[in-house]
């Protein structure tokens, strides 16, 4: 009978161990299937010469990693990348991060004495703190770089005997295959921050804040100046300090730092439940993800933010399975700085308090602590909120402005995209249709969530390790309330730092036989490929990968001027025109400006309103002069796609080019424009505008003279600068005035066009019917055989359709000569 009772259970403990294997071949077989039906996948982001370069580095490090020596390894990256930036970033970098370390030491004590945990937690702890403490130095006019190193050498003199006794337990580990793996796949994201910055959001913010600070040794908090002032930044204040310590490369360097606290947070989690190869595998697989990459490579606030929430969630774990009050303290204070990183991290909340109550009641840290604790993380926490709040009456401005209306700007101007619904396709369509929630393409997400966290999940379920299946729902449900406010990928970057978690205890679980660990390494070996082969899907700015900046130094300007010319820009402004305004179109690529920055950007929004309602072009004139901006950056006219649509004719009537780096322009407004008695000037010219030469000219040049009724049409994305001029009104004409022997009038066709007639100097030339069945853009009529000399074109509405069309309207888009 009981030889009966176990045969079931045995039945049943195969149909356990087995299922998680079966879901990942399940799973890889969809994977397959989505490749093969989305062409998209069929090519890789790489660029040829990308591809070649990482094949190049794939090699190189081969090369080192056959002496079988992590710190050989270790001493080639630090000589190379000293040779590429200078010693400078890297000592300011470290100094930053000791400072950190013994900041955060402060507060946790020796709580945790020794584990591999503790050193992240102090880093991400400390970090937090320097950042909140640096942003209150904002207020004042003393943010110089002695009083920045004097906040990070002022806990590591406190601290000095405890950072030197840990300083022992830094030892490299072993070269285990996990260990080599790692190392490659963190090797590729540390040669990408050697790369000077060109990413939209770090020059615009996460960058545009420390070179502000160093300038001008302060920071207003004004949001009539940045909307995005009184948003939380205690990530970009940790940027702003090491800025001033050591310049652009040791921001850039402490992002990689936090990227590096987030691996050793994973592991040192990990590695308590399951296996250190299983452990270390993770952290590799983790590192591969194209999300990595583009967090890492460019200077956002992501890395910061997922560090701080992993360590609040181990912390409260730890504290729940061994009773340590002042890591639970520490957990707290890591949430209040996690929320002043981000305000995305509010996700996290549900889970995290969820867990700190559980921990609380299953070991009370004390009412001291609590209470203390709680206090510290809701003044950290509510400090940029408050602030926000004081200033706009929305403590989330410029978001959420639907529910806290602030009157300082118009709902719909900020998170108007990435608003996929959430369905049960999506974990299909966020791997394989990754283009669909970020600003790449698809891929983008890593693979790795896809064909591993499902077995993982139902891995867990049945092993059910407390803090993991914790770390799994907290993830889990921050995952789904960010995808319901946002569906933009980079935002979920937190949570799958979290489940990735989970796929460790499965790859522990999988060495229990032979054909199941060969089948997970062989699923892990090809999530992995996968995320290496799609790294660069995530974002635009990598896909050449690296040069060798040893050998290619002249390469790092060709790289800024294709990728962000408006750099360039900024140093020429410095020079030219020191502290004066500028305007920058389409971009806000401000990072380094010493003057006032007015952008068509919605950074800038309460400044350039009304800016963006503007239909011709002497009224963009009339903004400068009043404000007195001579200069203007903008991308060259053929690339402009922003508001308001009339700059290409401002800057053929009224600007002159003075410097053109790549497919940028900076102009000047013309000296006899300039200035109150230039809008004078201005009128008289528009009145008698010379004749059109040779060039491309648009539908809203002041050459083009209106009659009647006519009116502009910006809704068009396909014409000439977006732009048609439109009207139904017969017998209304434009006229242009023009020096050639020949013109060539742009036009659009549609259902609702009717019959235009064209007159050379008085004389019919032509009639042109633009009716079409579908809408055709940017359609040829050439008038030539002319004489040599001034000659006046007319277009005039003749009120006649074709049959067929719904109405009779008379279009222009442009000219050429």
């Amino acid at each position: 009978m009981g030889a009966m009772q176990d045969s079931p259970r045995r039945s049943m403990s195969r149909i356990r161990t087995s299922a998680p294997p079966l879901l990942t071949a399940a799973l890889l077989v969809i994977g397959i299937y989505e490749f093969a039906r989305n062409p998209n996948l069929h090519h890789l982001p790489w660029t040829g010469l990308g591809l070649w370069r990482l094949a190049f580095y794939a090699v190189a490090f081969a090369a080192i990693a056959a002496f079988r020596r992590p710190a050989l390894l270790l001493a080639a990256g630090l000589i190379y990348g000293m040779a590429a930036i200078g010693p400078g970033p890297f000592a300011a970098c470290g100094l930053f991060c000791c400072g950190a370390t013994a900041a955060g030491s402060l507060l946790l004590g020796d709580s945790l004495g020794g584990e591999p945990v503790e050193i992240p937690i102090c880093l991400c702890l400390g970090e937090g703190l320097i950042g909140i403490a640096a942003s209150v130095l904002g207020w004042t006019h003393l943010c110089y770089p002695l009083t920045f190193l004097l906040l990070v050498l002022t806990p590591i003199f406190a601290r000095r005997r405890w950072l030197a006794g840990r300083a022992k337990l830094l030892v490299l580990p072993g070269g285990s295959p996990g260990v080599w793996l790692l190392a490659f796949a963190v090797g590729i994201e540390y040669l990408l921050t050697l790369k000077p910055e060109v990413g939209t959001d770090s020059l615009a913010m996460h960058l545009a804040l420390p070179a502000y600070v160093a300038m001008h040794h302060h920071f207003s908090y004004d949001v009539r100046e940045f909307l995005w002032a009184a948003m939380p930044q205690t990530a970009d204040w940790c940027y702003a300090t090491a800025y001033a310590i050591g310049g652009e490369f040791a921001a850039r360097l402490l992002n990689f730092s936090n990227l590096l606290a987030s691996l050793g947070l994973l592991y040192g989690f990990t590695s308590r439940y399951c296996s250190r190869t299983a452990a270390l595998l993770t952290c590799a697989l983790y590192a591969t993800g194209p999300l990595v990459q583009v967090t890492t490579g460019s200077l956002f606030i992501d890395n910061l933010a997922a560090a701080l929430l992993m360590a609040c969630v181990v912390s409260f774990c730890r504290h729940e399975a061994e009773a340590k009050p002042r890591v639970f303290a520490a957990g707290a204070v890591l949430l209040g700085l996690a929320l002043s990183v981000k305000s995305g991290s509010a996700a996290f909340l549900p889970g995290i308090l969820a867990l700190a109550l559980f921990g609380a009641i299953r070991n009370p840290p004390g009412w001291r602590v609590v209470t203390a604790s709680a206090t510290g993380a809701l003044a950290i926490a509510l400090y940029y909120y408050s602030i926000a709040w004081r200033q706009t009456g929305n403590p989330f401005f410029p978001y959420a402005n639907e529910i806290f209306r602030s009157k300082l700007i118009d709902t719909v101007q900020v998170a108007g995209q990435f608003r996929e619904p959430l369905s049960w396709r999506t974990p299909v369509d966020l791997t394989f249709h990754s283009g669909r929630y970020i600003e790449g393409s698809d891929g983008a997400a890593g693979f790795q969530y896809f064909l591993l966290l499902p077995p993982a999940l139902l891995t867990l379920i049945r092993r059910r390790p407390c803090a993991m299946l914790w770390t799994a729902a907290i993830g889990l449900s921050a995952l789904v309330l960010t995808f319901a406010e946002i569906s933009y990928l980079r935002y979920l970057y937190p949570a799958l730092l979290l489940l990735m978690a989970p796929i460790a205890v499965w790859l522990h679980d999988q060495q229990a036989g032979r054909w199941r660990t060969a089948f997970a390494l062989g699923a892990v070996a090809v999530a992995g490929t996968a995320n290496v082969l799609y790294q660069s899907s995530a974002g635009w700015y990598h896909r050449d990968f690296v040069w060798n900046e040893i050998w290619h130094p002249d390469e790092r300007e060709r790289y800024v001027r294709e990728n962000a010319p408006a750099r360039i820009i900024i140093d020429v402004l410095n020079r030219l025109a020191p502290g004066e305004p500028a305007l920058f179109c389409q971009f806000d690529h401000i990072a380094g400006f010493s003057g006032i920055a007015y952008t068509t950007n919605w950074h800038t929004y309460l400044r350039h309103e009304g800016l963006e309602n503007f239909r011709e072009a002497i009224e963009v004139l009339g903004y400068l002069n009043e404000r007195k901006i001579q200069y203007i950056a903008s991308p060259v006219s053929a690339d402009l796609d922003t508001w308001p649509r009339v700059l290409p004719a401002f800057f053929d009537d009224f600007a002159e080019p003075v410097f053109e780096p790549g497919r940028w322009v900076l102009y000047r407004v013309r000296r006899e424009f300039a200035g109150p008695s230039g809008m004078e000037a201005a009128r008289k010219w528009m009145s008698n505008p010379p004749p059109a030469g040779k060039g491309q000219w648009d539908d809203i040049d002041v050459r083009v003279i209106r009659t009647g009724d006519w009116f502009r049409d910006f809704a068009a994305s396909e014409a000439l600068y977006h732009t048609l001029t439109r009207s139904r009104s017969k017998g209304a004409t434009l006229t242009i005035p023009f020096r050639g022997t020949r013109i060539s009038l742009l036009y659009a066709r549609d259902p609702s066009s009717g019959v235009a007639e064209v007159l050379v100097d008085g004389e019919r030339r032509a009639l042109i019917d633009e009716y079409a069945p579908a809408p055709v853009f940017r359609v040829e009529a050439l008038i030539g055989g002319l004489a040599e000399g001034v000659h006046s074109l007319t277009i005039r509405v003749t009120g006649s359709r074709n049959p067929a069309a719904q109405d009779c309207l008379v279009n222009l888009d442009g000219f050429a000569l």
